[in-house]
């Protein structure tokens, strides 16, 4: 009993560091949008296009990885075995990870033809980018609020 309390302790530690990992990297991201964009043709225009290219497909990348690591590591179907009432929560944030994925895919597709100098209208991009940044930072938000009350519920279980 105590080594599976304790895999999931380990697990749930993990998954917090990916979330705190991702929180940075969406701030960072965020850093990098606010500094002006250099107009196409211009120069530092492709190398800001490269960058932002660049950067999506390492958060595609991590964000991929985490998803899929809480998915497959068995971590959500314990705690919706462990508090059935959080169930319905768990399998929304649960949805959302294709959801996510699959529309980070497409903005990273568009920052590519971007950086070809085929270009989406520039505002656009940077808006997109902001508003999956932000749909990103709050579904991690909301996966660690919900699983730390989780945890919480289960420390007081032995009391």
């Amino acid at each position: 009993m105590v080594e599976a309390s304790t895999r999931t302790k380990n697990r749930f530690e993990a998954i917090l560091e990916q979330h705190e990992d991702l929180r940075d990297v969406v701030a960072a991201m965020k850093g990098f949008l606010d500094q002006p964009r250099p107009e196409p043709g211009q120069r530092g225009s492709h190398t800001w296009a490269n960058r932002l290219a660049g950067d999506l497909l390492d958060l595609h990348d991590k964000v991929y990885r985490h998803f899929r690591e809480e998915e497959r590591s068995g971590f959500l179907e314990e705690m919706e075995t462990k508090h059935p009432p959080a169930l319905r929560d768990i399998q929304m944030l649960r949805n959302e990870h294709d959801r996510i994925l699959c529309d980070l895919r497409e903005l990273l597709v568009a920052s590519v033809l971007y950086s070809e100098g085929k270009r989406p209208e520039s505002p656009r991009l940077r808006r997109w980018t902001l508003s999956i940044l932000d749909r990103i930072a709050q579904h991690e938000y909301d996966e660690t609020e919900l699983f730390q009350k989780l945890q919480y519920l289960n420390l007081g279980v032995g009391d």
